[in-house]
């Protein structure tokens, strides 16, 4: 169906008779950061008088008072300057100038559904009765309304809901012209501002036991049904995404309106929605036409479908409820068919029948969507075609197969090629449902990921690009030091060790990739850096953490959706390791487990006691080319330090900074406050120079 509406998107009708106002980046730019005061809105809402639009639908909800209208300054400075405030108490606050401005123009505010019941008074609403049976089996049910505040919810002329019902992929597909809130009916904010733009008295529903009917919207010309599903939705019909769109006369810049500058006859007689497209303010929703739509542009097809249907008659676009019945008819009979020919007949002629039932279905599938606007579902029929001819021809090829596919499949991802291969060709080696082995895990993390965002919040393409240019060269290492990937936690890898197959020495071929993730980074910045323009040049760093321990190891989950992973204490020291980098300094942090395995050129850094346990551990570095005397000289401080001998100590750590030179500053630092502060209050003794970390 999303493929239907790509290859055949609703032609747009010029003009339209919906305008949406959009408050974009440029507006955002022009006028200065949302939520912008009320005085502006107000002053939004009169121009849009002066262009005499027909009516105007906020789908912005002003849940709270503003903060810069007079009466609110004026009690924040009555202690400090009382005739000041007084003086501000006289004038009109900013939702006054608003609500006198949407009494010029027929207005409709937002409301949105909430689970939260915060027990204030429930609002009015459009819809008076329901014709026939309270519908019972309405799946989507809500507790409250979020409102506005009093003062415009009283000057609106009517009130919608702005929240949509994704599907389960999070595609806006259909959309509910009413919802159920705590025993009452509330109308979605397109249906409302056609009520309120045809002067429409109420809205009525028309239902059956087992939902949604229809719903009647009562005009002095008369009663108009608008038909739905049994959950009160229509399907709605996407022309082509008109926010990048150049030539589109939907979209109309909110710094235009404010300055006069618009063209009137776009905006005369018609419908107007004041929505967002700004990414910042995050009302992007995915629709079949495109991932990024506009939240407001999808209430805008939600009328434009309605407005065809009410006035040119067209059809909605809808799925009847016999199309179920016939595509299972229809699946029934090719199957058997399928099967007879596929038993009796050759190979050549079973591959030609194939295409028949392929092209005659979704030959009928598209003649209705075109001719009636009916959805008919070819593919359940074709897939299951194809599964009857595959069982008959291959069953036994396929069984075969299947074992080396599965494990290929699961370990194409996480392991090297080698490995992958090596399982498929012996999936005895593998144990599935789990097992306990001395694993050695990894974590990697991207440091001031949020900042690096923030860079690229203009742009998320280019942050998904930057992203997989540092995951890719790092993952490489990994799967080269016959590593296993878990997962990918966002800018976060997570790796381990020893398993599926065992390894030797897992430890040191951990170490071994997190010495080469360092050394990557560097190219992998001058990679990046060199396709971006200078005011967009980021430093990726990362930090690093490894443990070992023993770990069950295994496909582990759930019954319906498993992965194959590592679970332990060991895991959840390694993640706790990693974060500690940033406080310590350091690129690379390993556990005391590690540490014993591999070389004696670590450097120890502390004993620490992570949140949650009672035993400390010793945690260790790896500073590239340190000498004997460098080691030793560090290896004295940490000595004394553990001795409680502080003066000691802060001579021996001044040494080492001279030693050192920078590449442990941050370190020293942090040890040289950290004694200065025991100096004052001393630890508790017997001490076993174990810090009790109190955050993860």
């Amino acid at each position: 169906f999303d493929q239907l509406q790509k290859m055949y998107p609703r032609p747009e009708k010029q003009p339209s008779q919906v305008v949406i106002i959009d408050i974009d980046e440029a507006s955002l730019a022009h006028i200065g950061q949302w939520p912008w005061n009320r005085q502006i809105i107000a002053k939004l809402i009169d121009q849009l008088h002066q262009y005499q639009v027909a009516a105007i639908g906020l789908d912005i909800i002003f849940a709270e008072y503003d903060r810069t209208s007079p009466n609110r300054i004026a009690e924040n400075i009555m202690d400090q300057n009382p005739d000041l405030a007084n003086q501000l108490l006289l004038l009109p606050s900013n939702e006054q100038h608003m609500t006198d401005a949407m009494k010029k123009t027929p207005t409709v505010v937002a409301y949105s559904a909430t689970q939260f019941d915060n027990n204030a008074p429930k609002p009015k609403s459009s819809v008076k009765a329901v014709i026939g049976p309270k519908p019972k089996r309405l799946d989507h049910r809500f507790a409250a309304v979020l409102t506005n505040v009093p003062e415009i919810d009283h000057a609106a002329k009517g009130h919608g809901i702005v929240s949509f019902a994704p599907e389960a992929d999070g595609v806006i597909r259909r959309a509910p012209l009413v919802k159920h809130i705590d025993e009452r009916f509330y109308p979605n904010l397109s249906l409302e501002l056609i009520r309120v733009a045809l002067k429409g008295h109420s809205l009525a529903l028309k239902s059956h036991p087992d939902g949604i009917q229809g719903v009647v919207l009562q005009t002095s010309m008369g009663n108009i049904m608008i038909p739905t599903d049994n959950q009160g939705r229509i399907w709605i019909y996407y022309s082509k995404s008109r926010h990048a769109h150049s030539q589109s006369s939907i979209y109309i810049s909110a710094k235009d309106i404010l300055s006069g500058e618009a063209n009137p006859d776009l905006l005369k007689r018609k419908l107007v929605l004041v929505g967002t497209s700004a990414i910042g303010l995050k009302d992007i929703r995915s629709t079949p036409i495109t991932s990024h739509m506009p939240g407001v542009e999808v209430h805008a097809n939600m009328i434009e479908n309605m407005l065809e249907q009410l006035i040119d008659k067209q059809p909605f676009l809808q799925r009847e409820n016999k199309s179920s019945v016939i595509e299972a008819m229809l699946t029934l009979a090719l199957s058997f068919i399928t099967l007879l020919i596929c038993i009796k007949c050759r190979i050549i002629y079973q591959i030609c029948w194939l295409f028949i039932p392929a092209l005659g279905l979704m030959s009928y599938s598209i003649s209705q969507f075109l001719t009636h606007r009916l959805l008919f579902d070819p593919i359940t029929s074709l897939i299951i075609i194809g599964l009857c001819y595959t069982w008959v021809t291959l069953l036994n090829y396929l069984y075969e197969e299947r074992e080396k596919k599965h494990v290929f499949d699961a370990f194409n991802h996480y392991l090297s090629p080698s490995m992958v291969t090596e399982l498929s060709q012996s999936p005895d080696k593998l144990k599935l449902g789990g097992e306990t082995k001395h694993m050695t895990i990894l974590f990697c993390d991207i440091r001031n990921f949020t900042s690096i965002s923030e860079t690229f919040k203009d742009s998320p393409e280019q942050l998904t690009k930057l992203i997989n240019q540092v995951l890719t060269p790092l993952t490489e290492i990994i799967h080269e030091r016959q590593g296993t990937i878990d997962k990918y936690i966002g800018d976060c890898i997570m790796a381990f060790w020893n398993a599926p197959l065992t390894i030797e020495e897992p430890e040191k071929q951990a170490l071994l990739a997190a010495t080469a993730m360092l050394e990557r980074i560097i190219q992998v910045n001058e990679d990046i850096n060199a396709k971006l323009p200078d005011h967009k040049q980021v430093e990726i760093k990362i930090g690093i953490g490894i443990n070992s321990g023993p770990c069950l190891v295994g496909n582990l989950g759930s019954e319906q959706r498993f992965d194959y992973s590592v679970l332990g204490d060991p895991v959840n020291l390694a993640s706790r390791l990693e974060s500690q980098c940033k406080a310590y300094g350091v690129e690379l942090i390993l556990g005391e487990d590690t540490a014993k395995k591999c070389s004696s050129s670590l450097l120890l850094l502390d004993w620490i006691c992570v949140k949650g346990k009672k035993d400390s551990t010793a945690i260790y570095t790896s500073i590239p080319h340190i000498s004997s005397d460098q080691h030793a000289l560090h290896h004295n401080f940490l000595e004394h330090y553990k001795n409680m001998q502080w003066e000691e100590a802060l001579s021996l750590l001044k040494q080492c900074r001279e030693q050192f030179a920078d590449k442990l500053a941050l370190y020293h630092d942090m040890m040289q406050t950290r004694i200065h502060q025991f100096q004052k209050d001393p630890p508790k003794k017997p001490w076993d120079g174990a810090i009790r970390l109190t955050e993860k």
